[in-house]
């Protein structure tokens, strides 16, 4: 066999099977490479959170997020606290919100499934959509202590359950809690673990800052950035 006719027929053979691979390729992103995580019981945070309460010299409640950021094998992270001028009840309700912590930015679309988990006080299932891919994100919410209605410290706890393995890991927690002889602030602090495609710690303090951003607009009436 001469080594056109070898190479017409390596060219042939592979034009033949690429439709093939591409089918295959299509069928990971869409369907078959996805992961089902269940997010553990519980509201408590991740972990401790290491970031200091933000500081100004003419501020005693400065409206800032501080942040601290770090990685490790598994994934990056950041770790963010700030203060809210309101009530802890007012930001507890404002967070109560879907769209006060969807990812609006990041994705095309969302659908949210309301009080699917009943055991908890409150929690929802955010369905998004981006490009071929998609994913789940369970949130729950809990007041251990205090009312609902009126916390003294209240949590919330969410992760992706299901979806793409492009993303490995998403998870995170937030925390409400009161300032001492300040009934008109509360401190506000925020956990973000991610790894994913394309992902670092930049990808967890963006969404820290979507949060926090976002949960400022809401309490002050504000249209949600």
């Amino acid at each position: 066999m001469g080594r056109v006719e070898w190479w017409s027929k390596v060219v042939i053979y592979f034009s033949a099977i690429l439709p093939v691979f591409r089918l295959i390729a299509l069928a990971c992103l869409t369907v078959a490479c996805t992961t089902t995580t269940p997010l553990a019981a519980g509201v408590w945070p991740l972990e401790d959170n290491t970031a200091p309460l933000p500081t100004s010299a003419t501020d005693t409640f400065p409206e800032t997020l501080s942040v601290v950021t770090g990685a490790q094998s598994a994934y990056s992270w950041a770790h963010g606290k700030a203060y809210v001028r309101a009530a802890p009840a007012d930001v507890w309700r404002a967070f109560q919100d879907p769209e006060v912590v969807v990812d609006r930015h990041g994705t095309d679309s969302h659908t949210v499934a309301l009080n699917n988990e009943p055991e908890y006080a409150f929690s929802f299932l955010i369905h998004y959509d981006k490009s071929i891919v998609n994913w789940d994100e369970q949130w729950r919410y809990g007041v251990p202590d205090g009312t609902f209605s009126d916390p003294q410290l209240a949590l919330i706890r969410y992760q992706k359950v299901d979806g793409t393995s492009f993303i490995t890991l998403l998870e995170g927690s937030i925390t409400v809690r009161e300032v001492a002889g300040e009934p008109a602030v509360a401190i506000v602090e925020f956990i973000n673990h991610i790894n994913a495609a394309d992902s670092d710690t930049s990808t967890a303090v963006r969404t820290l800052n979507n949060q926090y951003s976002s949960v400022l607009a809401k309490v002050k009436g504000q249209p949600l950035p």
